[in-house]
This record gives structure tokens, sequence and C-alpha cells, in this order.
């Protein structure tokens, strides 16, 4: 049943993860992009782009809950007689790729390893350390998991 959970979810959450790379990539360039946190890495979003902040959040939930749903979708091809905990398995699946892909290719290589010039960050603790995008990426575990369940019912209305 691993490999069949793995089949069904890597290649959408490498997709979910490319198409959310290029929503932070519109934050970053046209949205408030680093000036969004403060020293300490807490958010502060200025008023002039509270709307598009919303907007933002808005079409990154409904790409993750999407593909996810379609997570749940494969597995029910792949294994007809799957029950609920690995759809719901699925979904997560697809979240935790997106997740690690956020820690590993966007926070450590693009923002503190390598960090390319057409990449303007702050030099504050955020932007240079590891430790805040690791405590978010074991936080936002916690947010996959209400979502694998919105995205599992998602998948039943389609």
């Amino acid at each position: 049943m691993i490999l069949t959970l793995l089949d069904a979810s890597w290649l959408l959450g490498l997709i979910a993860s490319l198409l959310f790379t290029g929503l932070l990539l519109v934050h970053h360039f046209f949205g408030p992009g680093p000036d969004v946190r403060d020293e300490r890495g807490k958010k502060q979003i200025p008023r002039e782009y509270r709307t598009l902040v919303i907007v933002e959040m808005i079409a990154i939930i409904t790409l993750l809950v999407g593909a996810s749903s379609l997570g749940v979708i494969r597995l029910a091809e792949l294994s007809p007689g799957a029950g609920v905990m690995p759809q719901i398995a699925a979904a997560y699946l697809v979240l935790w790729i997106v997740n690690l892909w956020d820690l590993v290719v966007i926070d450590w290589a693009l923002l503190i390893r390598f960090r390319p010039r057409w990449l303007i960050v702050p030099e504050t603790d955020y932007y240079t350390l590891v430790r805040p995008h690791f405590m978010g990426w074991l936080a936002g575990h916690l947010y996959m998991i209400p979502l694998a369940i919105l995205a599992w019912w998602v998948s039943r209305l389609l």
C-alpha cells in the first residue's frame, strides 16, 4: 500500500510544489515580498497589500486542496478498494511533498544556501537561519491534517 500511496501522490506533489513556487514568486515580485516579515520573522502585512495577500492565500489553499483531491482520486484509480484512511493519507502525502519542497528547495536552497542575486531579502535571522524554517515545516504538518481531510471530502464531490 505504501508504494501505491507514493505512486498516487509524488507527481501531483511535485506539480503542486512548482505551482506553489510560482505563487511565492508572484508574492515576492508583485506583492510585499520580504517586507511581510519583521526582524524576528513575524508577519506584518502592509495595508496596501492585504487584498493581494488574501487572494494569494486563497490561491495557495485552493491549489493544495485541489492537488490533494486529485491524489485521492488517483489512489482510488490505482487501488479501488482503498478505505478512507489510505485516501486521506494520499492527500496528506501530496501536502507533505509540497511542505518538504518548501523547506528544502525554497527555504534552504534559495533563501539560505545559494540566495541568487535576483532574490533580494533582508539579512535578518529569519532569512539566514534554518531553524525558523524548520519550525515552520514542523508546524505545517498540523495544518496539513485538516487540509487532507477537506481534500478527501472534496474528492468525494468530484
